[in-house]
């Protein structure tokens, strides 16, 4: 979605020609593509997909688990030492960094773009 509002904004407010845009078309597909696999891959490796509802997706498990930054932030009113997740600890702090931040950020962009052609 970015990157084609960065072709739209480059071919109709700055007159680039197909030339110019081939130039970059390779960061226009290699950026979404390495950040996707970056974000698929960290959460794999870091066992963040589990069961949420109907799909998985990054997740902690147990539902009802503790997170870490919880328990540190609860220290003195909390018995809780070391988090009961078993899977996904932290999930949501994850889930905002690899999907909520970049989507919010690209509508963002989007919307910017469209109003400034």
């Amino acid at each position: 979605m970015v990157s084609l509002q960065i072709q739209y904004l480059l071919v109709i407010k700055y007159g680039w020609n197909e030339k110019k845009v081939k130039g970059i078309e390779i960061f226009l597909h290699g950026i979404p593509i390495a950040n996707g696999l970056g974000t698929a891959i960290a959460a794999l490796v870091l066992k963040m997909y589990n069961p949420a509802d109907w799909d998985c997706w990054i997740h902690s498990y147990p539902h009802d688990c503790t997170p870490t930054y919880v328990i540190r932030r609860e220290e003195d009113s909390s018995d809780m030492v070391v988090t009961n997740c078993t899977r996904g600890d932290s999930a949501e702090i994850f889930q905002w960094a690899f999907f909520f931040v970049p989507l919010w950020a690209a509508i963002a962009f989007c919307v910017f773009v469209m109003m400034s052609i």
